[in-house]
Parts: structure tokens; sequence; C-alpha cells
């Protein structure tokens, strides 16, 4: 712990406080299938690139304090905080400013894969399609989304993360090797192109389930560097690519660094 008048660089202080309130309050066996998440910012004062321990101290009870007023602000009963991500967004002389993002998982138990009636449009949060009504607000990414979350492994006892780093998902990155462009599952993630045959937006069960292991494959084969674990998979959604007739759908995934703490979480 640090002590009154010890000083720090600015990244050992954004390292500080990244993992003090990760080791204090994360929780990396936390498995539910809905993802919140809400960023503040704080600026911090630094002298000669230096912070001192009393302005570190008051921006982690800032930083905290902003945490918990998004953790209070879901009317949820099933929720724990997952990760905390520190950013540094700009600095000069005499301060830093930080981007705090906490990242709360919510939510019940649903089927792990899609079922007989799972028909969702792909994207644009339109609901269920082929004769199928409900879920608006949610679409085929949301709906991947979520399965995933849910379906990620974790470890017995108490586990945090630490060293956040954040991997842009495009679908048009990840061809099937050896398997020709089409509108029939030639991407690991959905993809389709107005020009080729059998072009479509409602996606059936069989397709859902295809790009749910195909997403979780590029998540954990593909992108995953060495020596970290998958943490979440937020902001998917479906796009058309600029300038083209390609339709795709992105995610953004992060990474951590997982280590076994002798204490469980502290509630917010």
């Amino acid at each position: 712990m640090l002590k009154f008048g010890e000083i720090m660089s600015v990244d050992s202080a954004i390292w500080y406080l990244e993992c003090t309130s990760n080791y204090t309050y994360g929780d990396a066996t936390a498995r539910m299938e809905d993802v919140s998440k809400d960023s503040s910012f704080i600026t911090i004062p630094v002298g000669n690139g230096y912070v001192n321990f009393e302005d570190i101290e008051i921006a982690y009870n800032r930083m905290i304090d902003s945490i918990r007023n998004h953790y209070y602000s879901l009317n949820v009963s099933e929720k724990q905080l997952l990760l905390v991500r520190v950013d540094k967004i700009s600095d000069n002389s005499s301060g830093v400013d930080l981007r705090i993002t906490s990242t709360i998982v919510y939510g019940g138990i649903i089927l792990y894969g899609f079922g007989p009636t799972d028909f969702w449009w792909a994207w644009d949060g339109v609901g269920k399609c082929n004769g199928y009504t409900g879920g608006q607000g949610k679409d085929a990414a949301t709906e991947i989304q979520r399965r995933i979350m849910l379906r990620k492994g974790v470890q017995p006892g108490n586990w945090y993360y630490t060293d956040p780093i954040c991997v842009d998902l495009y679908a048009d990155f990840y061809p099937i090797p050896g398997v020709p462009p089409s509108n029939s599952c030639s991407h690991y993630m959905w993809w389709e192109k107005e020009s080729l045959p059998d072009f479509h937006f409602c996606l059936n069960p069989d397709e859902l389930n295809f790009y749910l292991l195909g997403t979780e494959y590029v998540i954990y084969d593909i992108e995953r560097p060495a020596g970290y674990s998958f943490v979440e998979l937020t902001d998917m959604y479906g796009t058309l690519i600029l300038n083209s007739d390609i339709w795709i759908h992105y995610g953004l995934a992060t990474y951590g660094i997982l280590h076994q703490s002798g204490d469980p979480p502290a509630s917010l």
C-alpha cells in the first residue's frame, strides 16, 4: 500500500488505480448474460511527471464513487462488477485526464444456444422474424453477445483481472479458409453481400448457432493474446461497410490477465 508522502509516475499511478479497484471489487468469476458499461472522467494533478499519494487517494475514492453510482443505477438483484479499466485520454505538465470505464454484468439464465423459435433479424434491434414476434430492442448481434457472455468459462475461487486490452472484431476479417464468399456462413461471424445469391437479414437458428460458435472461435482462438483471458464482449451490432454492399457484425472483445485472490470481492 502507498504511504503518506510517497510519489509515483503517471503510468504507475494509472496501473495502481486500475489494479487496486479490480483486486478489491472486481469478480472475474461473474458469469451473467447482460453487460452494462459506464464511463466517468477524473483529473489528477501532476508535478514534474509524478503524482503524490494524497492525489492518488482522492482520485481512487472519486473513481469508486462513480463505479458505485453505476452499480446502484441498475435496478436488478443479480449483478456484479466484472472489470474496471483506466485509460489516459490527455495529459500536460500540470495534470492527467483519465477515463474510468466500469463493466457490470447482470441478468438471469437463458438458453446457451439458439432454439427452434429463435429467428432473429441480423441488426437494428428489431427483434424476431419469420413470423415470430417479440424481442424489440434486440437482434441477432445482441443475442449472440449475451450467450457468449453466459457461456464463458470461469475458474472456481476468487479471481480478478488486470491489464485489460481491447480488440475490434470485424466479421470481414474472418473468412473461413477455403470457403468461397457467400451468404451462407462463409465467415466465422455474420457476413452478407447484397450482390450474392440468397442475401437475407432474417437469420434462422442453425445460422445463429453457427455464428455463435464462430464468434467464440474468433475470440478464443484467433484474437486472444498469449497469457490473457477473455473478459467480455460488448458493443456488438450489425452494420454496412462504408462504400460497399457488405453487411457484417462488429464487436469489441476485452482481454485481461487473470489473478487469484485470497479474498472474495468487497461489496460496493
